[in-house]
């Protein structure tokens, strides 16, 4: 059986131009961490693994997965621009469904159904960020509080934006432990619960 994680981004995006394949990201098979990752229901889900978990990817595909609806607006923040630019090879092979349009000035995705995905940085203009009310942040790896702030506040829109974020846990402290895990943390232990036990209920 043919396994799409045994191949490098390159020779992939070779096998689904050979193929003609239009959507990579239907060759996904998610382990049972990002099954259960896919699974929750909250608005604000959060990917703390250690490294090769997946958990770009895994962010990748809940981000196609919502561009194929029609006009759909993804907003991906990246530490800087250049990281970005890293990653983009393994998202056009593994995940980015076929017909999009990369636009280097505006840091633009864009698909024939309308959607498009706007990518961000610490290096960004905020303002721009306060015209978009996108159905769906996704945020890779630690961005910088304030840029984390104002994009919470867009979820005060008609679109009830979704957030995923996705970081290599280093126990170090920053301000994803004390905004993000505290509070979920509290959340648990108000209801009589464990840490552990708090994790074990995330996975059923």
């Amino acid at each position: 059986m043919f396994d799409p994680s045994t191949l490098s981004p390159e020779d992939l995006l070779l096998v689904v131009a050979g193929i003609g394949l239009s959507f990579p990201r239907d060759l996904y098979q998610p382990h049972d961490g990002q099954k259960r990752f896919h699974a929750a229901p909250q608005r604000i889900r959060a990917l703390f693994p250690g490294n090769r978990f997946g958990k770009t990817t895994a962010m990748a595909v809940e981000a196609m997965d919502v561009l194929r609806s029609r006009r759909a607006q993804v907003v991906w923040v990246a530490p800087e621009f250049s990281q970005f630019e890293q990653l983009r090879p393994q998202l056009e092979a593994q995940v980015w469904d076929h017909g999009h349009r990369w636009n280097g000035q505006d840091n633009l995705y864009s698909w024939p159904n309308g959607a498009t995905l706007k990518v961000f940085s610490n290096e960004s203009d905020w303002a721009k960020i306060q015209g978009i009310n996108p159905d769906l942040v996704c945020i890779d790896e630690e961005c910088k509080s304030a840029l984390y702030r104002e994009l919470r506040a867009r979820s005060a829109g008609r679109k009830q934006t979704r957030y995923v974020i996705a970081a290599t846990a280093t126990g170090g402290a920053s301000w994803m432990e004390t905004e993000i895990y505290q509070p979920w943390l509290k959340h648990h232990a108000d209801m009589g619960m464990s840490e552990a036990e708090a994790a074990r209920a995330q996975l059923h």
